[in-house]
């Protein structure tokens, strides 16, 4: 779990110093082992995906699970890792271009779910490889749904 929260307070950074078109895809593994991550530019995402997890033809997303820890983008994560080194990783491997922009709704609402996650001890999850999407939640299989991120970029 603490390499799971360590990347999601990378974004968190990438958005404070300005490439708030950073966005996380998190869900589980179909057997509800592992949890999975994408990091992609808003503007990689399919708009018709109110979950966000398709991504455009030729969009290159930094993918992780849990499953693969502590290696990351080609770089292990270890005890003294910041999320200002994961947030250093992303924009080397998604190149700042694609990430600067101003999408202050996103921001508030991933700091809102970001929050919320800290609170429970857990991590965020939109998806399931084993059961239909419901819509963001705070752990898996928990009952309460997060409000969906604002609509995509278009």
């Amino acid at each position: 779990m603490e390499h799971c929260r360590l990347l999601l307070r990378g974004v968190a950074v990438l958005h404070s110093r300005g490439f708030e078109l950073a966005r996380v895809v998190s869900g589980m593994a179909p057997s509800g082992m592992y949890w999975r991550l994408s990091i992609v530019s808003a503007r990689d995402l399919d708009p018709r995906d109110p979950l966000g997890r398709t991504v455009r033809t030729g969009a290159e997303p930094i993918w992780w699970t849990s499953g693969q820890s502590p290696e990351f983008a080609g770089v292990e994560m270890t005890s003294r890792t910041t999320p200002d080194e994961v947030a250093d990783v992303v924009l080397r491997t998604l190149g700042e271009g694609s990430l600067r922009g101003e999408d202050t709704a996103y921001t508030r609402w991933y700091a809102g779910l970001l929050a919320e996650c800290d609170r429970a001890g857990t991590v965020p999850v939109a998806f399931s490889d084993s059961w239909e999407p419901h819509g963001w939640q705070v752990g898996f299989g928990g009952p309460d749904h997060e409000p969906p991120p604002p609509p995509l970029l278009g």
